[in-house]
């Protein structure tokens, strides 16, 4: 941050500049999501709905079962609703990091998905490490096959998580 004047004219130039700068970034950060978050059309899309919906895609989510329900009431892959609304999703807001560190505003990131016994088959796909944020991941009692992508072993939370006796992948060799 550059140093204030010594000037008491110039000093009050300086704050005056820097308080419009902080209310000019303020206003643009509500502005976008507000935009971005349904207000104004918009639908709080997070980078973590891909991942999520090829999840449910390749894990034959339209015949989920939890709790004696269908998927049908589970939420997943409705639109304009935020992901942590669906069923198994706990997330993170990603409010003022996000703005800063990827240039969107209110992303919520997964934090947890606890899908035990939830009916899921068929193979994990590998976009599951993309959820970088993801810290407990719940999918035993299911028919799933396949690996953990190996990107996750090192931030998932091995005492919480509940991997189903699925292996990590094995690190890919580059040549």
């Amino acid at each position: 941050m550059p140093e204030a004047p010594e000037n008491p004219t110039a000093k009050f130039v300086f704050a005056a500049i820097l308080g419009i700068l902080i209310l000019f970034v303020a206003s643009w950060t509500i502005i976008v999501a507000v935009k971005d978050c349904g207000i104004m059309g918009g639908s709080c899309n997070s980078p973590d709905k891909g991942p999520l919906e090829t999840f449910y895609d390749d894990t034959d989510g339209p015949n989920w079962i939890y709790g004696g329900e269908s998927s049908h009431s589970s939420r997943w892959k409705t639109p304009q609703e935020k992901i942590g609304k669906w069923h198994g999703v706990t997330t993170k807001d990603g409010w003022f990091g996000s703005i800063f560190e990827h240039g969107y505003a209110n992303r919520d990131r997964v934090t947890e998905l606890n899908l035990s016994n939830n009916g899921l088959k068929g193979e994990i796909p590998s976009v599951l490490g993309d959820l970088n944020s993801l810290k407990v991941l719940r999918i035993g009692g299911n028919e799933l096959i396949g690996c953990i992508p190996e990107s996750l072993q090192s931030q998932l939370d091995k005492e919480r998580s509940d991997l189903g006796g699925l292996p990590y992948c094995e690190p890919v060799s580059r040549q």
